[in-house]
């Protein structure tokens, strides 16, 4: 019998349409012979099944279930595909918990941990991860200019504390910018991060452990034609070169895999998942993770997956069936 899976997508911040356009590539990989997709669209005022006829009709939230064809439908698990909030911060994570529907994704506490960049830094920062000079500002808080500058160094990088996709990041190459990069990332966040600029090659890797077999993907090199990795680069063709597998010494590529690796079991990670690094001559920086990796076509998962020699279709079912595993081993 085919399993009901309730394709989850939309989502109340600025990745509203990536979320979209991941969920359309993830419905169009997934078999159709094993799996039944239900797309439910959630949004600050509903919830929402969207049908093939493109009706929509609420969601009961006391159970997550549907009406479908007259009859009240329940999920056998959740394929979550929110980036931001709701669905990558533990949100989501929590009420799926609550009513013991398994999902795809990290569970709400590793979810909520890599959402928030400083307190993943801290909570990796004993086990021996190196990361580019930080300092914190609160929105609202009188700050220096200079005296960030001083500490961080030009150039640098201000961005909101959570959020994804670039939303809100700028890089500042002269402290007379730092205000105005300040304001940018506290329309995403009510605390910003003031980041020291690490002169290297953007690396990543992108994973997935389930209770049956580890996948460990090819490293990425990211060469972006804007000055940084930003929004139009990410999701413009043309904008930035994804070469995988990266053009970095064979050793390089074997610790960032193991790095990776690693971080993963130390956040207890779950499904499919984007690690972000800066390679330079002397170490490897670990930059952040991303729970919810961009599925659509011009992301970089699905191209890593292909380079393993794997289909993006056949790791979206192993996501399916290990988080449905998870969920019976404990039953």
């Amino acid at each position: 019998m085919k399993k009901k899976i309730a394709l989850v997508t939309g989502g109340y911040s600025q990745e509203y349409s990536i979320s979209l356009n991941s969920s359309k590539q993830i419905a169009r990989a997934m078999d159709p012979a094993r799996y039944d997709l239900f797309t439910i669209l959630i949004t600050r005022d509903h919830w929402m099944y969207l049908t093939q006829t493109g009706d929509r009709l609420p969601v009961d939230k006391n159970d997550f279930s549907i009406l479908h064809e007259g009859k009240k439908l329940h999920f056998d698990a959740a394929f979550i595909a929110i980036h931001g909030t709701p669905g990558e911060d533990g949100q989501l994570e929590g009420y799926l918990d609550m009513l013991n529907i398994p999902y795809t994704c990290s569970g709400r506490l590793a979810s909520a941990l890599t959402f928030n960049k400083i307190a993943c830094k801290q909570y990796l920062a004993p086990f021996g991860f190196r990361f580019a000079g930080t300092v914190q500002v609160r929105k609202g808080t009188p700050y220096s200019a200079e005296n960030l500058v001083s500490e961080v160094g030009l150039p640098c990088f201000v961005k909101p504390n959570e959020g994804g996709s670039s939303f809100g990041i700028s890089k500042v190459t002269r402290v007379e910018d730092l205000p105005a990069a300040l304001e940018k990332a506290f329309e995403e966040d009510k605390l910003a991060l003031v980041e020291t600029f690490l002169p290297g090659t953007e690396i990543t890797c992108g994973l997935m452990k389930t209770l049956e077999k580890d996948y460990i993907l090819p490293v990425c090199e990211i060469v972006s034609k804007n000055d940084f990795f930003d929004y139009e680069a990410k999701y413009t063709p043309g904008m930035a070169d994804e070469i995988v597998p990266a053009r970095i010494p064979d050793e390089v590529s074997r610790k960032c895999q193991e790095m990776s690796s690693r971080i993963y079991s130390l956040l207890d990670c779950r499904g499919l998942v984007r690690i972000d690094y800066i390679w330079t001559p002397e170490e490897i920086w670990f930059m952040e993770v991303n729970t919810i990796p961009g599925l659509s076509a011009e992301s970089i998962v699905p191209k890593m997956i292909r380079a393993a020699g794997l289909e993006p279709g056949q790791i979206f079912g192993e996501m399916v069936e290990d988080c449905i595993r998870r969920k019976n081993s404990l039953s």
